[in-house]
């Protein structure tokens, strides 16, 4: 793809990013729609953020994407955000207007509840959630399944603070649906996983360095249950494995990441994005 003048530019930024497909699905994608625009990885934290901002704001950007760990550090770093990503405090889109503001969208919390429904077949209204994990990608999920009318949320982090924070954001508009669980507090863990009707690995714990981790043994799973894991590459965590060997039904990221990357092309582009290709491309990296 050769990159002009004229082309749009998109970055995603975040740390570590040598696991991520979303360049190579986005040009892709572009290519696909005959659009001149290229997606980039930058690795860059929260320190080197602003700096990335500013420059993006001079440059020919259409927009950014946002990951771990800058989801909720960047919110104060733009210039608008839209009604759902300020409610939950977390954004992962943004999107450069024509008089060059910064505005931040968040699309996580969707796509999972339309991958939760559509791939895993959750019931998002009669279920019982577990949300380990209450970082960027944390709260948008676990604020999102509220907005959708979830029966009852739990969350755990290994920042109790985070967790906190995140209980107060759905308490303000959902009163009652959210409550927070020690991490430490195995028992309680327990007693709340043998309730919960979807446990979610939200924290990153089964990728890059952390390969092999996962965030609670084996003894939050039982038969029936989904367990979801936000991580698509690698394709099974130990997480989902462990779940498998427990008889629950296992959905990776892979849909939600494809879903969101959709979402995302359409705020950057205007265009619908070719959705089925996209799934596609991810399936065939996931192979090799």
């Amino acid at each position: 793809m050769e990159v002009k003048t004229t082309t749009k530019l998109i970055a995603l930024l975040g740390e570590p990013l040598t696991q991520s497909f979303a360049a190579k699905i986005q040009n892709e994608a572009f290519q696909t729609e005959g659009l001149d625009y290229f997606y980039f990885p930058v690795e860059v934290g929260n320190e080197g953020l602003k700096s990335v901002l500013d420059a993006a704001r001079v440059m020919n950007f259409a927009g950014l994407v946002v990951t771990k760990p800058n989801k909720v550090f960047v919110c104060d770093l733009l210039d608008e955000l839209e009604p759902l990503a300020k409610a939950m405090g977390s954004v992962n889109t943004v999107v450069k207007t024509e008089d060059g503001k910064l505005v931040g969208h968040n699309t996580d919390g969707l796509a999972c509840v339309r991958s939760l429904q559509e791939d895993g077949g959750a019931d998002v209204e009669k279920s019982v959630f577990f949300c380990i994990g209450a970082g960027g990608v944390g709260r948008a999920i676990a604020y999102t399944l509220a907005y959708c009318g979830a029966k009852k949320i739990y969350v755990t982090d290994i920042a109790p603070k985070a967790a906190e924070s995140l209980r107060q954001a759905i308490e303000s508009s959902y009163p009652g649906v959210a409550e927070t669980v020690a991490m430490d507090d195995l028992d309680r863990v327990h007693e709340i996983s043998d309730q919960s009707d979807v446990i979610l690995n939200l924290t990153g714990l089964g990728m890059g360095k952390y390969i092999g981790k996962m965030p609670f043994s084996d003894r939050i799973f039982h038969a029936g249950q989904l367990a979801f894991d936000a991580i698509y590459n690698p394709a099974e965590t130990k997480f989902l494995e462990e779940a498998k060997k427990k008889g629950c039904a296992v959905l990776n990221g892979m849909s939600m990441n494809v879903y969101q990357g959709a979402i995302g092309f359409q705020f950057h582009t205007g265009r619908q994005a070719p959705i089925e290709q996209m799934r596609k491309t991810v399936e065939r990296l996931l192979e090799n």
